[in-house]
């Protein structure tokens, strides 16, 4: 009981509470930041669509240093499919709830506590909110941040259960997730602590950790 109502009874006002602090917000966003130019990528053929691409990417790898072809790919498939304002605001709602998710899973795996995991899911979601605007990285930028942050959880929880016992066949869709991961956005070989702090917290014993 928590105040006289069952915690059962307030699992679904933690979902709707959830919804409310990432989906309103989004929602009502227009085109924002690089969003506003790269929206017009479906008014192009796939042959000037593919030359401004590698003319992007052979840009930022001569004079930024960077190198993320992945995150080409990802954008033309992305513009092309959510060719309409409605379905990007759906599409970066659905994509930020998918990361909500995968780290309240992940708040589960390491201290085995749902009730645990949906706070966290709670205050990420209402981190989330802490916007700066015009250059905010869940609501912009073709969602390609939170595409990387998702595809990184997904690597780690996998690898945790490749390295917990699994079939060794998930090394596969390992190896291909951080790959694209990796040349999505390069932000994402900054997240690696992060990923093997998820391997140690969601992984087997302390004896078989020592193993690792």
């Amino acid at each position: 009981m928590f105040l006289g109502v069952p915690l059962r009874a307030l699992r679904p006002a933690f979902l709707v509470a959830l919804l409310m602090m990432v989906v309103a917000p989004i929602l009502g966003l227009p085109y924002m930041n690089d969003d506003i130019v790269n929206r017009n990528w479906p008014q192009l053929s796939l042959g000037q669509a593919v030359d401004l691409g590698l003319k992007l990417n052979d840009q930022w790898m001569t004079q930024q240093g960077r190198f993320f072809p992945g995150g080409i790919i990802y954008g033309m498939t992305m513009w092309n499919t959510m060719n309409s304002h409605a379905l990007y605001a759906a599409y970066l709602v659905l994509l930020n709830l998918v990361l909500i998710t995968l780290f309240a899973y992940t708040c589960w795996r390491a201290l085995r506590s749902p009730w645990l995991a949906a706070f966290g899911a709670v205050v990420l979601g209402a981190c989330m909110q802490l916007q700066i605007g015009y250059f905010d990285g869940l609501s912009s930028f073709g969602g390609l941040v939170v595409y990387t942050l998702v595809l990184t959880f997904l690597t780690g929880l996998i690898a945790a259960h490749v390295l917990h016992g699994g079939s060794r066949w998930f090394v596969i869709p390992i190896v291909v997730l951080w790959g694209l991961a990796i040349t999505a956005y390069e932000v994402s070989l900054l997240m690696l602590p992060v990923l093997l702090a998820m391997l140690w917290a969601t992984g087997p014993s302390l004896r078989e950790r020592a193993r690792w």
